[in-house]
């Protein structure tokens, strides 16, 4: 049996209440850091990880690949 694991990118740079939908939108870095910090150690040694495209998904990733 495998596991999904999904996770949520950190909230964006935008106005709050923006509808931002599928624009590239930006994550604070503090944020992205302290997202990744808390699921890194839980996320198995072997897992891969993937991501959509966006920033704010791909700066997460690489985040939690760096933490690992």
């Amino acid at each position: 049996m495998s596991t999904l694991w999904l996770l949520r990118h950190a909230p964006v740079e935008a106005p709050a209440g923006l509808c931002y939908g599928r624009t590239d939108l930006s994550c604070a870095t503090e944020a992205t850091q302290a997202v990744a910090a808390q699921i890194a150690p839980l996320l198995p040694a072997d897992i891969v990880i993937q991501s959509s495209p966006l920033q704010r998904c791909t700066t997460l990733a690489e985040a939690i690949a760096a933490q690992r």
